[in-house]
């Protein structure tokens, strides 16, 4: 099961993912980063309470770093300890680490 919540605080939305990215979360994953890239120059995703991560929900995360990008709104990944998880899910998928995206205007 996942839980979300945004929060807005100091010109960045923070959008807090907890418990299963997974296939059948899928929806709520995607509806949840895109309402929080909405009117956002910089959005912070809260991955700090992530149980289990599946390959649907870390294709997401990518995703979401390209809607990023078009947008032009900075985005940061909070993995907190799942940082380790975070990078072996990412090389066991064979795509490079998720780092931070910046707006063209901020880099």
């Amino acid at each position: 099961m996942l839980e979300t919540e945004t929060t807005s605080a100091n010109g960045e939305n923070v959008v807090a993912l907890r418990g299963e990215l997974s296939l059948a979360e899928t929806k709520a994953i995607r509806d949840a980063l895109l309402a929080g890239m909405d009117g956002a120059r910089t959005v912070r995703v809260d991955l700090r309470e992530v149980t289990t991560l599946e390959l649907p929900g870390l294709q997401l995360l990518y995703a979401a770093r390209a809607e990023a990008l078009k947008r032009g709104v900075g985005l940061l990944f909070d993995a907190g300890d799942n940082q380790a998880r975070l990078e072996r899910m990412c090389e066991f998928a064979g795509l490079a680490a998720i780092s931070d995206v910046a707006p063209s205007d901020q880099e």
